[in-house]
């Protein structure tokens, strides 16, 4: 069985420093992520939240989503791992800053898809780091914008001579 990428490798993805991003550029990430009961109950494990919505299928069905759904910081928290595989992240010294944005329920059973987006780059005082402000738009397999998250990331530049 093969695994075909859902786009496309975009052709800057080797080991980025903080020069090599312009504001504009798209990462979509290879492939998606299914979610499964499994991410529900592993995730609620490691952060204690077993709220009715994400573990009691009797008690999700009676609210307006009609079952369960995954916690909204597992969708973000899948979404920032898939961009791991563009290599977006190589250079990254520091994760400044976070923030989630809830746009839509997610079953088990859909698939959340990453595309990440550079939204605004700037130097510091320091030759040796930039940060760039990152959006990801998570969509699901129906390509409805489920969680958009933003990120700042301090990142390493190339060594000047």
């Amino acid at each position: 069985m093969s695994c075909t990428p859902r786009r496309e490798t975009n052709p800057k993805l080797s080991r980025l420093h903080w020069e090599d991003f312009e504001v504009g550029d798209v990462f979509p990430a290879p492939w998606g992520r299914t979610v499964t009961e499994a991410h529900l109950l592993s995730f609620g494990g490691v952060n204690g939240d077993f709220q009715h919505m994400h573990v009691d299928e009797l008690y999700a069905q009676a609210t307006e989503f009609g079952g369960r759904i995954a916690h909204g910081n597992l969708i973000a928290a899948l979404g920032l791992g898939m961009q791991v595989y563009t290599q977006v992240f190589h250079h990254v010294i520091a994760l400044l800053e976070e923030r989630h944005v809830y746009k839509g329920a997610v079953r088990i059973g859909d698939t959340v898809l990453s595309t990440m987006t550079v939204v605004e780059s700037r130097p510091t005082h320091k030759p040796d780091r930039g940060i760039l402000l990152l959006r990801n738009d998570l969509t699901n397999q129906d390509n409805e914008l489920v969680c958009e998250s933003t990120y700042t990331m301090m990142m390493r530049r190339r060594a000047t001579a």
